[in-house]
């Protein structure tokens, strides 16, 4: 059926959207292929998981949207929040970086294009740069595949492309976005190797105020900490510490009251296990007084 017997019938626009939508993601993808092939960076594919994949289709996505004929950096960071799965879109979450701030924050540290981007789109050489350290990070790490969390790392390792630039106007700290990626790589292998039951620990959720937020953090760019979690955990050993002589004067009133509640307990235990005295019975019934 030709495209004009297709538009005869009334349906032709709503039949051939979804096709032409298709053609075009694999004809972006198909030029994503062609951009990264022109660089030496396009060997580490074959070691891409497919959410690292997908994070490099969503940045030349995000590239065009923004206008741009080249593909960079920035455009990598907005493909990994996009992606929005796994270790490096937690990490950024975390770090309060969202796909809107982090939109408006390379629209106003890179600009938008003129025009409309067309064509075949290059990598630049700090993205490449970037990538071939994401291998890097990756080997250091023993770890065969290339995930979305070992792009982060090259980008933050390369230190000069404008997605740190981005990153440093959201008030982000670069360390320590590379410490919390570390770490959480850190536990997800620490699990692996010796089980979930072993690495499950004692947790424990509570909300805080802001001012212990900021010790956390205080804690974490010191270098003391690598995240919130292990900041506050060395901050309640601090406390304990701290205040053992206090602790040591109330855990033995507790330890008194848990003894007494043992007794009244045994002593109820005792009782209930007697039997019920029989109350005597008076056989002769007085006279009612005259």
């Amino acid at each position: 059926m030709s495209e004009q017997e297709i538009g005869q019938d009334g349906q032709g626009d709503e039949l051939a959207r979804p096709i032409k939508q298709r053609v075009g993601m694999l004809t972006e993808r198909a030029r994503s292929a062609v951009a990264w092939s022109q660089s030496k960076s396009f060997g580490l594919l074959g070691r891409f998981t497919k959410p690292a994949r997908s994070a490099l289709d969503l940045a030349q996505e995000e590239a065009r949207r923004l206008n741009h004929n080249y593909i960079g950096t920035e455009h990598l960071l907005l493909g990994l929040l996009r992606e929005g799965e796994g270790i490096a879109a937690n990490v950024l979450a975390d770090l309060g970086v969202t796909l809107g701030e982090a939109r408006a924050a390379v629209e106003r540290v890179v600009g938008r294009g003129d025009g409309t981007a067309s064509g075949d789109m290059r990598v630049t050489p700090r993205l490449k740069h970037a990538v071939e350290l994401a291998g890097e990070e990756a080997r250091a790490l023993k770890q065969r595949s290339i995930g979305p969390e070992h792009l982060l790392l090259g980008l933050l390792r390369e230190g000069e492309g404008m997605a740190d630039r981005v990153l440093t106007s959201l008030d982000v700290s670069l360390d320590r976005a590379r410490a919390d990626v570390l770490a959480a790589l850190a536990g997800v292998e620490q699990a692996v190797e010796y089980g979930a039951a072993r690495t499950r620990g004692n947790v424990v959720m509570c909300r805080i105020d802001d001012r212990a937020l900021a010790a956390l953090d205080t804690l974490i760019e010191a270098g003391v900490c690598a995240t919130r979690s292990e900041a506050a955990a060395w901050l309640i050993r601090a406390g304990v510490e701290a205040n053992q002589p206090l602790l040591s004067t109330v855990s033995g009133k507790v330890g008194e009251i848990r003894r007494l509640r043992e007794e009244a307990r045994a002593l109820a235990r005792q009782a209930a296990a007697q039997p019920n005295p029989t109350p005597p019975v008076d056989a002769t019934v007085p006279e009612a007084p005259a």
